[in-house]
């Protein structure tokens, strides 16, 4: 037995151990399958090479050596679809491509147990001494061909893969085209010297190294129980969309959710990758993407836009655009932002909204030289309200009190809960004898308010403070004159309007206690 024999029955070995072990992954989503098949088909082609080597006549060795190209044939698809699997490829493989890749071995086998009439397969054959030459007819290098290009996709398949891999899975391919590219190498030295040399299994002996690099592989790393990840994978699974150009504009690549992007925007793309990037898009849409910030479409829905120049060589090679839908995002960023100036028991503004929108207001009335007319409303004996009727009752009590003032309001007066009974409006472009009319329709409105309770109906009086700006006041003064109105209303008894000076001192605590 030669050093071919003893590497050959140690490969049918090894690769039927590998097989069966890597049987255990089968139901994972990884190559664990056609991986298995291709180590069983290498023992089978390794145990053709030990017969070959076993009998003596030609006629027994030409009967044994007709097995491989069924093999052959058998080896060559499994590797194809192991790469088909590692490289996301396997839709490759149905339909009509299947049906070829497996008919080919059935045709193959027949030519073989026929090949005796016709030698279609081996033109001649003869031994001498312990080498069996033989030389392939025209079906066989037919046949030869089509396994090696098989082969050489699955092997380009892979490399192109291994390109797109993420750097951490890249050497899952390399070790795939290792375990399929020796016993490939010994297939075509075995092949060129047929003739010359004689027929050696290097193929079979070499499926040593198939068995080794899988069994490593799975022993350590479970590589045939999953399927490497690849850049595209991971675009694909990207909500966000993204789409790359070209230094001419052109889109070289889009994601899936880009493709969905741009077809909800322009029905009529038929295809995103290759044509202008400017046609998909109207310009006042490519204009926001040039300056990055967010994008508003048709159906409203909001997209952040990252813009990020790629460079080689130190010139610019293509530009990648990021849009992520933030939609959502805003929405509950606007809620937040309303609820955060806003009252949540009587739905109106609140303090905060007020600190916001007062300076300006202020600033405003003063450039144009318009009234800025300042009201502050009190719920009278409220605190007794709550003492006598409990705080559920309060709570309509301020409801109520809330929707008179709301309905008194015009668009451009800013109404806000100040704390507690209390209520402030700024009114702008209206003189103080308007105001005044409408305050005191307001404690008129309040004062036929009923507001039911468990003891019975209750009623409610407001008093109001009523102050215009003076020409050069500041908001502070404002708001402290309309202050001192409001108490000199309720120090005369409740249930009435009060007007003010612009400008007035803070009125004393001991006018307020006596009041309140």
């Amino acid at each position: 037995m030669d050093v071919v024999q003893v590497v050959s029955t140690v490969a049918v070995v090894a690769a039927v151990v590998t097989a069966l072990m890597t049987l255990r992954e089968r139901h994972r989503p990884g190559p664990a399958l056609p991986v298995a098949a291709m180590l069983l088909l290498a023992a089978l082609w390794a145990i053709v090479g030990l017969l070959l080597g076993a009998v003596d006549s030609v006629g027994a060795k030409a009967a044994v050596f007709r097995l491989i190209f069924p093999i052959g044939a058998l080896l060559a698809g499994a590797a194809l679809w192991q790469a088909a699997v590692l490289a996301g490829r396997s839709g490759f493989l149905r339909g009509r491509r299947l049906l070829l890749l497996l008919l080919e071995p059935v045709v193959i086998a027949v030519v073989a147990v026929t090949d005796p009439a016709h030698h279609l397969l081996l033109a001649s054959t003869r031994v001498e001494g312990e080498a069996f030459y033989l030389t392939f007819g025209p079906l066989a290098w037919v046949h030869i061909v089509l396994c090696f290009a098989l082969v050489g996709l699955a092997v380009a398949w892979m490399v192109a893969a291994m390109r797109q891999a993420i750097p951490a899975h890249r050497w899952r391919y390399g070790a795939a085209i290792l375990a399929l590219g020796l016993p490939l190498l010994g297939a075509i030295i075995s092949v060129d010297q047929v003739s010359s040399v004689g027929a050696r299994d290097l193929a079979g002996a070499l499926s040593v190294v198939t068995a080794a690099v899988w069994w490593w592989a799975g022993l350590r790393h479970e590589a045939a129980a999953s399927v490497p990840i690849g850049l595209g994978q991971v675009l694909t699974a990207l909500g966000d969309a993204v789409v790359v150009v070209d230094p001419s504009g052109r889109v070289v690549q889009a994601n899936p959710a880009a493709e969905r992007l741009v077809r909800s925007a322009a029905p009529d793309v038929a295809q995103v990758t290759g044509v202008h990037w400017a046609s998909l898009i109207d310009s006042a849409t490519a204009e926001q993407i040039r300056s990055p910030a967010q994008l508003v479409t048709l159906n409203g829905r909001v997209f952040d836009v990252r813009v990020t120049g790629m460079h080689a060589a130190g010139r610019r090679n293509g530009t990648v655009v990021v849009l992520r839908d933030v939609t959502d995002v805003e929405r509950l960023r606007a809620e937040l932002a309303d609820q955060a100036t806003h009252d949540g028991l009587t739905g109106m503004r609140n303090r905060r909204y007020l600190d916001q929108v007062a300076d300006s207001l202020v600033a405003g009335a003063r450039r144009r030289g318009v009234p800025l007319v300042a009201v502050m409303v009190d719920i009278d004996h409220f605190k007794l309200v709550n003492d006598l009727h409990g705080h559920a009752v309060g709570d309509v009590v301020l409801q109520a009190v809330a929707r008179e003032l709301m309905a008194q309001t015009r668009p451009d007066d800013v109404w806000v809960r100040f704390g507690g009974e209390e209520f402030i409006a700024l009114v702008p472009d209206a003189d103080l004898g308007t105001v005044l009319a409408r305050a005191e329709e307001l404690c008129r409105r309040c004062r036929d308010l009923r507001v039911p309770s468990p003891t019975g109906e209750i009623a409610v009086t407001v008093s109001i403070g009523l102050v215009a700006r003076a020409a050069d006041g500041t908001l502070d003064e404002l708001l402290r004159a309309v202050d001192v109105a409001l108490y000199q209303a309720k120090a005369s008894g409740r249930d009435q309007v009060a007007v003010g000076l612009a400008v007035a001192e803070p009125v004393s605590l001991d006018v307020r206690l006596a009041v309140d």
